[in-house]
């Protein structure tokens, strides 16, 4: 498995415009890779193995704020309605 060691500078440049935008096309053209070249990436199992772990730490980081917040937006909720 690659870790990032492995990865050139313009490839950990690009991860996190593939992570934060709904299509390559438009990560590209804000990363200022080409599409063509972070398709070859995607190509890479080392480059998408990253970018992968990269998705599910962000997903694994917003659950925990979710259950780090769930009981102060219960109580927000059940205040709300007994007040309505």
């Amino acid at each position: 498995m690659q870790d990032r060691e492995n990865l050139t500078r313009r490839q950990l440049h690009v991860l996190p415009f593939l992570i934060s935008n709904p299509t390559v096309d438009l990560a590209a053209k804000l990363s200022g890779v080409s599409a063509k070249q972070i398709f070859d990436w995607l190509n890479q199992p080392l480059f998408r193995q990253e970018l992968e772990k990269r998705k599910n730490d962000g997903v694994n980081q917003a659950v925990d704020r979710l259950k780090l917040t769930a009981s102060k937006a219960c109580d927000t909720l059940i205040g709300l309605l007994d007040n309505a």
